[in-house]
């Protein structure tokens, strides 16, 4: 019985020593690096086979504001590849067991998750991926410094200070320079926008604030002056109220000119409407006047036929006047035109005969 335990107990050792696999190693998890400077990511690894023929190393990169991988390094064999985005700046050493890379030139832009892995066929269990974070930090931008007026409360402003750029983000805090000289200030500030309100202005608050903009790598500063604010206040109520005048002033002028011209179009209308009805009046008379024929135009009409006087030749024939015959329109009123023709005849009737 002793024996077979013992059999078994070497079987179990002699399998043991037969297994392969690789076992990657991330020495740190987390790497700090300056914008322009360098950064090392260590990776180790070991491997149950002595022949690394078949041996690789990736690396991949996942930034820190989005969730896609990216190879930005492979090694095996004869092949090297390097992504075109670290080309220039990324350095990777090829002794057994060490698969780190070194990045210089470091940009805002390589912050995010690294991953490495390695791989060693016929070696295909283990541990064989680890993983670092690298940071880059960068000092702050020159702020921005602006003052604005209160939007609720009279006689308070609020002081603005705001930087670019900055890894981890700038802080702010704010001083009143009085003689070159800092003095602490009364207000509300936040340090993480850098906004400073400061209520009830008086002229002990009037002066030169300067704004400081800070992180782990240095601080940057901007000032601003809080006595203009009053003036330039003046100078833009006195602006708007210069406009609402002249605004009022162009308003007043353009009713009484329209005002004018709406009564001289009025005017006209009236003195074309009075021109228009006298013209059309005139016709109606005038359509009347020879339409209708009256006792005085029959007379006329008949007296027009002279007789011979009783001692002229007989032989003499009478001449008759006759005016031109016209065609007149007749009004409802007007006579037919036959009793006019008997009229004629009756007057040449009543002239003298030959004896």
């Amino acid at each position: 019985m002793s024996t077979l335990k013992l059999q078994l107990l070497v079987t179990l050792i002699t399998f043991s020593g037969c297994v392969r696999a690789v076992q990657v190693t991330v020495k740190y998890g987390h790497v700090n690096g300056t914008e322009g400077g360098s950064a090392t990511l260590l990776c180790t690894y070991t491997t149950s086979d002595s022949d690394s023929s078949n041996l690789n190393v990736q690396w991949s990169f996942v930034p820190s504001q989005s969730k896609s991988h990216t190879q930005i390094y492979f090694y095996g064999g004869n092949l090297t590849f390097i992504n075109p985005a670290f080309k220039g700046r990324l350095l990777a050493g090829h002794n057994p067991g060490n698969a780190s890379i070194t990045i210089e030139k470091l940009r805002p832009t390589d912050s995010g998750n690294y991953i490495c892995e390695v791989e060693n066929p016929p070696d295909f269990t283990g541990n064989n991926i680890g993983s670092a974070t690298l940071t880059v930090f960068v000092p702050p931008s020159k702020p921005n410094c602006g003052i604005v007026a209160h939007p609720v409360k009279a006689r308070s402003a609020i002081l603005t200070c705001h930087c670019d750029k900055g890894v981890p983000s700038p802080r702010y805090r704010w001083v009143n320079m009085v003689d070159h000289v800092h003095q602490n200030i009364s207000g509300h500030l936040d340090p993480r926008t850098g906004m400073l309100t400061i209520s009830n202005i008086s002229d002990n608050e009037h002066g030169i604030y300067k704004c400081i903009a800070f992180n782990i790598l240095g601080d940057e500063t901007c000032t601003v002056d809080l006595s203009k604010m009053s003036s330039e206040n003046d100078g833009i109520i006195g602006g708007i109220i210069g406009a609402v005048v002249i605004a009022s002033i162009i308003g007043v002028i353009i009713w009484m000119v329209t005002k004018k011209n709406a009564k001289k179009n009025a005017k006209k209308n009236a003195q074309k409407d009075t021109e228009l009805q006298s013209k059309q009046e005139s016709k109606n008379n005038l359509a009347t006047y020879v339409a209708v024929p009256t006792e005085a135009a029959t007379v006329e009409s008949t007296n027009h036929v002279e007789s011979p006087d009783v001692g002229q030749n007989s032989t003499d024939t009478p001449e008759l006047h006759q005016p031109p015959h016209e065609h007149l329109p007749l009004s409802e009123h007007a006579a037919p035109s036959g009793s006019g023709q008997a009229e004629c005849k009756e007057s040449e009737g009543d002239g003298p005969q030959e004896t």
